[in-house]
C-alpha cells in the first residue's frame, strides 16, 4: 500500500512543529523554578516524556494518514529493528566520552 506523501510547502504543519519543537526545548527548565523540592532528575524525565513520547506521537497521529494501520502491516523483524536503532540513538552517545573526559584521560 502506497502511503500519500503530504507536499509540506501546502501546509502550515512544518512551520507550526519547528516553533512547538523551539518552544519545547526552551521550556525545560521552567518547572525547575516552582519544583525546588524535586530533584532536577524527576523535572527532566517529565520533559523527557513529554518532549520525546508525547508530542512526536501526536505529531505522527496528525501527520500520517492510517498511521495505525502502518505499523500493523509493518513485519516484526523491521519494528524490532526500529526499535533497536532509537535505542542505539539513545546509548551510543553515552559510550563516546565527552570534551571534558577526553581532556582528563589525556
Amino acid at each position: 500500500m502506497q502511503v500519500p506523501i503530504a507536499n509540506p510547502t501546502s501546509s502550515p504543519m512544518p512551520e507550526f512543529f519547528i516553533i512547538a519543537a523551539g518552544m519545547i526545548n526552551a521550556s525545560f527548565t521552567l518547572p525547575l523554578k516552582r519544583m525546588r523540592t524535586w530533584q532536577w532528575e524527576n523535572a527532566w524525565l517529565i520533559w523527557t516524556f513529554t518532549a520525546l513520547v508525547l508530542f512526536p506521537l501526536i505529531a505522527a497521529v496528525l501527520t500520517i494518514p492510517h498511521l495505525v494501520s502502518i505499523y500493523l502491516k509493518a513485519d516484526r523483524p523491521s519494528l524490532c529493528k526500529i526499535c533497536l536503532y532509537g535505542m542505539g540513538w539513545g546509548a551510543v552517545p553515552r559510550q563516546i566520552p565527552s570534551g571534558r573526559e577526553m581532556a582528563a584521560i589525556l
